[in-house]
């Protein structure tokens, strides 16, 4: 498998009675363990080590998923740190008996590299070029919709955030690779506020 097909990993799963709630349609809980599962293979493939889940972003479901009806998770590895994946994650809704195929959510998984010991470990940088050759419908160079690549560093924006800006809404304070508050290691956290334990998890990752 060449460097460029691990950057993505695609997953369909059926929708059957058991994976939904009393309304016959998706629980949320599974789609975000089919989002974990998904960010998980596609990092396992990049570094072929054993990683845990740091940090998932908000999710924001858009369309009812049926029972009955085929979910198709796609996720893409979007940017690497010394030890850590960051990896885009769309799920798309599709009806058995008509061709039809709707975004129902979308999110963003960090992932770390980690040994035996559970220590933090390097993984091989993505580049460029690489993040091109599965950016299909994903935008230019293959980033994910949500990033804001006005800066060197990659602002998340999720759907309600956009929309909120297209109401006159004010933007948003968003998440970016920053500078720890009182130490020189680097988390992916809003700029000037309290860190989170996931946050800091990332920054002991990449400083160690």
């Amino acid at each position: 498998m060449s460097a460029a097909d691990r950057v993505e990993t695609r997953m369909v799963f059926p929708v059957f009675p058991m994976n939904t709630n009393h309304y016959r349609t998706l629980f949320g809980g599974t789609a975000v363990a089919w989002i974990d599962q998904a960010a998980f293979i596609c990092a396992t493939r990049w570094c072929r080590r054993k990683v845990v889940t740091v940090r998932i972003s908000e999710v924001n479901f858009h369309h009812p998923v049926r029972e009955g009806s085929i979910v198709e998770v796609i996720a893409r590895l979007v940017g690497t740190g010394r030890s850590s994946m960051r990896i885009a994650v769309d799920v798309w809704w599709e009806p058995m008996d008509h061709n039809e195929r709707v975004l129902v959510c979308q999110a963003e998984c960090v992932l770390v590299a980690v040994d035996e010991q559970n220590r933090p470990v390097t993984v091989p940088p993505l580049t460029e070029t690489m993040s091109e050759c599965s950016g299909a419908g994903r935008g230019q160079h293959g980033i994910h919709p949500w990033a804001d690549r006005s800066t060197d560093q990659a602002r998340m924006r999720s759907p309600l955030a956009m929309n909120r800006e297209s109401a006159g809404h004010p933007r948003p304070i968003l998440q970016a690779w920053t500078d720890c508050n009182g130490c020189d290691r680097r988390a992916w956290a809003t700029p000037g506020t309290e860190e989170t334990a996931a946050a800091h998890c990332v920054a002991r990752a990449e400083s160690d």
